[in-house]
């Protein structure tokens, strides 16, 4: 298959810029040459790319992204939407695609678990079907079928759980919309959780902490095993933006069967809705478990980032990271945060605060 024109040093480019603006000392960032990624016809390009590397090999990557052809008309894009991987075993120099079976293909993820199965995710169809993919070889081959959780799926994220060599968990987390009789509906959160690296479910636990709307964000795994679930409350019952929205996190210690109550993170964000990213501090240091959240604020106008306390009881205030001209045409609407492992500082922050890369 002809490869594709998406190219890993565009994304480069961008992580290397933000990081400038917000480092005090001078970056040691090194770029190597860029690599088209293979798979599909030469005239579909990705869109929303995401990467995974194995946990015990760093020249193992995963990607994936939803790939379409270039076209004016909205509803012939969507209805070409497809989904595939991409797999590097030599540290990005070659890759190798795989396009999966589903059609109107949106939303993908993928992960790499401790014991070196991957799991892909997507919500797919005319239904929004939840969608889940998995590979006993890191990516190399796919099963043929996939597990399906259930219609009506948006934003659907995972996460491994890697706090234990004992542990195979992954949890698939979503935002899931009900009937609710009439012609009212609301959208709930689903987790999903499979012990066995994603090969089988548990049925999902809907959850529902507020009358509002519920929209799934990026969930992560404490050191203990932890899970720890991020949303936003963007619209109301009616679908009406909220003049802001609110992140929240809930907890769950017994596998994805019980949460906690709900504990705020901000309501520095938005509208427009904006996808938000929650990640974990799994290094050794001071900071362990400390959690780190970054949204978009409302129009666009930048990005902030917070963290939170003892047990994230309480959160800090939100710290502005990035500044967006007032005139920009960027739309800022998928972002990735980053947690060091070697103790350094980039970003505003100090030894109180601990570590962050803003990507």
């Amino acid at each position: 298959m002809a490869p594709h024109a998406f190219r890993l040093i565009r994304l480069a480019v961008v992580t290397v810029a933000i990081l400038v603006s917000c480092q005090s000392r001078e970056p040691t960032i090194q770029v190597g040459d860029s690599q088209a990624l293979a798979g599909g016809p030469e005239q579909r390009r990705p869109i929303e790319a995401y990467l995974a590397m194995h946990p015990h090999d760093p020249a193992h990557l995963l990607g994936a992204a939803m790939t379409s052809v270039v076209t004016a008309d909205v509803r012939e894009m969507l209805a070409a939407l497809t989904c595939s991987t991409f797999l590097s075993r030599d540290g990005g120099r070659t890759w190798h695609g795989h396009e999966f079976p589903v059609t109107q293909c949106l939303d993908p993820w993928v992960t790499i678990t401790l014991d070196g199965h991957a799991v892909f995710t997507a919500f797919a169809g005319p239904g929004s079907a939840l969608v889940v993919f998995t590979s006993n070889d890191g990516g190399v081959k796919w099963a043929e079928a996939s597990d399906t959780l259930g219609v009506s799926h948006d934003h659907p994220t995972r996460v491994a759980d890697r706090s234990s060599a004992d542990r195979a968990s992954v949890y698939v987390v979503s935002s899931h919309t009900i009937d609710e009789g009439g012609d009212h509906r609301a959208r709930v959160l689903q987790v999903a959780r499979s012990t066995d690296s994603g090969e089988t479910f548990e049925p999902p636990v809907h959850l529902r902490p507020s009358d509002l709307d519920h929209y799934a964000e990026v969930p992560v795994v404490l050191s203990d095993g932890t899970l720890v679930v991020s949303y936003v409350e963007s619209t109301d019952s009616d679908g009406e933006y909220l003049p802001r929205r609110r992140a929240w996190v809930i907890r769950s210690t017994d596998g994805g069967r019980s949460f906690s109550d709900a504990t705020l993170v901000n309501d520095a964000c938005g509208p427009p809705y904006r996808l938000s990213w929650l990640a974990v501090d799994a290094s050794d240091g001071p900071f362990r478990d400390r959690l780190y959240f970054a949204c978009n604020l409302p129009g666009e106008s930048g990005v902030v980032l917070n963290h939170s306390g003892e047990n994230d009881a309480s959160w800090s205030e939100p710290v502005l990271v990035h500044t967006a001209p007032a005139d920009s045409a960027i739309r800022r609407k998928v972002m990735a945060l980053a947690v060091n492992g070697d103790g350094h500082c980039l970003g505003r922050c100090s030894p109180r605060t601990g570590r962050s890369h803003v990507l």
